[in-house]
């Protein structure tokens, strides 16, 4: 076969996109406008600082109108990352750092690294007291660095999509034609796109994003693993559960899978859709400091018409066709109850677009029994067979619309758990390598027919970069919804279970208990102001800083603990007959010695601690509302 090369180079790691693409975007700052500009554009957009009005003027122009006197400071930024109104100001944020993931095609892909907030008011730099908090949770959410843009590429939409577009539909702009659940910065562009500034409006979509050259026995090819979070119902792991009233889910994340590999200047491009999202019914899971708190679905919900998971399941195949729902909760307990309550569900529905698959992952790989997943990938294997996966061919230079489509995915599987994190990861990535081998036998990379048998290796370095990406993708979504990398991923990994990936685990699960009791509320409301459910503007009375109620249970445990010093000397004065004197104390301590000393006073004492503890423990947890912290800017579900 003659060698398959790209005509571009390869970025082999993520790194400072300084390095290999320098800015060609800018903001000038002067004492009443913002001027943004681009390098060889014909436009500059002028945003008035005092009136917040934004203008596009030719840049040929010798003196652009209403101009005050440059103040000498350019920057140079990435983008726009959006304008936000605040308590005390408007604020201009502007991409200053990125990281180059890699390419898509010719397509550069950038992560966010850092932002900054340009001031309307006074200095550019001055940030209004009553702002500081508000723009410290927007900042904690952008250095998660889980936000992703391009200048080229669409990535609020998968592949498929793209390539169904037709030259007389398709929109001109990127963000005319972007899937709005994964505009993140969509509400923080809206006076961009009202003064039609069409080269600042740049989507930002949230989720995980890996590019990795590939070679197989000389075959070069791209990897590409990009994961969409829809904004829609986003939020922190017990405090957003479950979907809304329009069916919208909580932590529904779309993944795709893409294979591109350039061969005589031609194209071979592959993508698979796989999602997952919290079980569709209406439920809460609210944080009480209990380890697992008890989940509750909405009072007459299973017995009413289920408006809500229908609406759900309307989108899903308006947007993916047919369905496997995929159910791995456990089967017993109060998993149990909402399993069928689910399975409930799918049958008043009654949608034949949709089957339920429902797969106790406790259960099946109990006692490190994973290769029963097995048993999931052979149940399945018919629907991924039918359901296939996008394929197409194109000229190197020619538009996608010159592009010939022979193949479309024809439907999706949707997995859940009961946070859709860790056991979900394990059985994407499963599903994923099912059909990778599919896709690199359909582009002629590998010669032998897939087997579809579950855990089928991969040639050469393409195993390990399976698990890698499929670790870091599982860490990452997990990291979004619950505050910690994901569980279970040492099998994701390496294909096993190990004392070390146990014990990372236990280490994680701690992590969230304490995160999503004492933490989440933070990050919840800082979810909501970055996504404007919450207008600070229109609640100046409201501010939010970091809770730490949490400081209240040392403060009880201490009260406690002087509580059990002053009941252990009264038992040891009760045991010697009274507070000792000088001359008796040494007759005292000898008399409860030995056996009098176990009967009389340590086995009254570890019964009184044991008392006490299980007092303190239920107590804190009856009284969990003072401890726990909750979202506190916007309407509890």
């Amino acid at each position: 076969h003659k060698t398959r090369v790209c005509c571009f180079p390869r970025i082999l790691k993520m790194v400072d996109a300084k390095l290999l693409l320098p800015p060609t975007r800018f903001v000038d700052i002067y004492e009443k406008e913002y001027i943004l500009r681009k390098e060889s554009a014909p436009l500059v957009t002028v945003i008035d600082r005092e009136t917040g009005s934004i203008t596009s003027v030719p840049v040929a122009e010798k003196k652009i109108p209403g101009v005050s006197t440059n103040l000498g400071k350019s920057k140079d930024i990435y983008g726009v990352f959006g304008i936000i109104q605040l308590l005390g100001s408007r604020y201009l944020i502007v991409t200053t750092e990125a990281n180059l993931i890699g390419k898509i095609k010719s397509a550069s892909i950038f992560q966010v690294a850092k932002v900054e907030f340009l001031s309307y008011n006074g200095s550019a730099k001055r940030v209004d007291p009553k702002d500081r908090e508000f723009i410290n949770m927007i900042e904690s959410l952008i250095t998660t660095q889980s936000f992703y843009f391009s200048y080229d590429y669409d990535l609020t939409l998968n592949t498929q999509r793209i390539y169904s577009f037709n030259k007389q539909e398709m929109p001109r702009q990127i963000w005319q034609r972007a899937e709005f659940r994964y505009f993140w910065n969509c509400s923080m562009m809206r006076e961009l796109i009202t003064a039609k500034a069409h080269d600042w409006i740049v989507p930002v979509m949230s989720g995980y994003i890996l590019i990795h050259h590939c070679n197989i026995k000389n075959y070069d090819f791209d990897y590409v693993l990009i994961t969409r979070r829809d904004h829609r119902r986003s939020g922190t792991r017990f405090n957003t559960r479950g979907i809304d009233k329009d069916g919208n889910s909580a932590n529904f994340a779309e993944t795709e899978q893409i294979v591109i590999m350039l061969q005589n200047d031609n194209y071979q491009i592959s993508s698979y859709i796989e999602t997952r999202g919290s079980i569709p019914l209406i439920w809460t899971q609210k944080p009480n400091l209990k380890w697992a708190p008890k989940p509750k679905i909405k009072n007459g919900y299973e017995s009413g018409p289920m408006e809500a998971t229908r609406l759900h399941f309307k989108d899903l195949a308006e947007m993916y066709g047919e369905h496997v729902l995929v159910n791995l909760i456990d089967q017993k307990g109060s998993q149990g109850r909402m399993g069928n309550a689910f399975k409930h569900a799918v049958e008043k529905v009654n949608d034949k677009r949709f089957k339920y698959v429902w797969f106790d992952f406790h259960h099946e790989c109990r006692k490190m029994q994973w290769h029963n997943l097995s048993k999931l990938i052979a149940k399945t294997d018919q629907d991924l067979e039918k359901f296939g996966f996008f394929y197409a061919e194109m000229h190197a230079d020619a538009s996608i619309f010159e592009a010939r489509i022979l193949q479309r995915q024809n439907g999706c599987f949707r997995t859940n758990c009961m946070d859709s994190c860790d056991r979900t990861n394990v059985v994407q990535s499963e599903f994923a390598r099912n059909i990778l081998h599919r896709q690199l036998f359909k582009l002629a990379i590998t010669k032998k027919e897939p087997s579809g048998q579950a855990f089928e290796p991969f040639s050469g370095d393409l195993e390990q970069i399976f698990r890698n990406a499929w670790c870091g993708h599982g860490d990452t979504i997990s990291f979004l919804y619950s505050g910690t990398g994901a569980l279970k991923t040492d099998f994701t990994k390496t294909g096993k279970r190990t004392t070390a990936g146990a014990l990372n685990d236990g280490r994680n699960s701690l992590t969230r208990y304490f995160l999503n009791n004492f933490c989440d509320g933070y990050r919840q409301d800082s979810l909501d102001v970055f996504l404007g459910r919450y207008l600070p503007h229109r609640n100046p009375k409201k501010q939010r800083p970091k809770s730490k109620s949490y400081m209240r249970i040392p403060i009880v445990s201490f009260a406690l603990v002087i509580f059990s010093f002053f009941a252990y000397g009264y038992l040891h004065n009760y045991a010697t007959g009274g507070m000792p004197t000088e001359n008796s104390a040494d007759i005292s301590a000898q008399e409860v010695t030995g056996f009098k000393y176990y009967k009389n006073i340590l086995i009254p004492f570890i019964l009184l601690q044991g008392v006490l503890l299980g007092v303190f423990v239920k107590g804190v947890q009856a009284t969990h509302s003072l401890f726990v912290d909750k979202p506190q800017l916007t309407k509890d579900d």
